[in-house]
């Protein structure tokens, strides 16, 4: 089995009382071609700004590689990525 470059499981995001993201799950392998859409505000740009570490998700986890990247909320820069396990 060969694992996905990117995987995404069960990815939450909310800001204040607006979820944003609820429950995403995405896999994408090398040269994978992936196409987002939805209506304004529908959290296309959210979700790539979690995957993008410019933003930390509420819940849920995303893996490189099968590296799992743990992050936390850093104010002036947003998320930080804090070890790739």
């Amino acid at each position: 089995m060969i694992l996905p470059t990117l995987s995404i499981k069960n990815l939450h995001k909310s800001f204040a009382t607006n979820e944003v993201l609820i429950g995403i799950d995405l896999q994408a392998h090398k040269s994978d071609a992936i196409s987002i859409s939805g209506a304004s505000g529908a959290g296309k740009s959210t979700l790539l700004r979690c995957i993008n570490l410019l933003e930390t998700p509420n819940l849920g986890e995303i893996r490189v590689n099968g590296k799992l990247i743990a992050m936390r909320q850093d104010k002036k820069r947003g998320a930080m990525p804090v070890s790739i396990k």
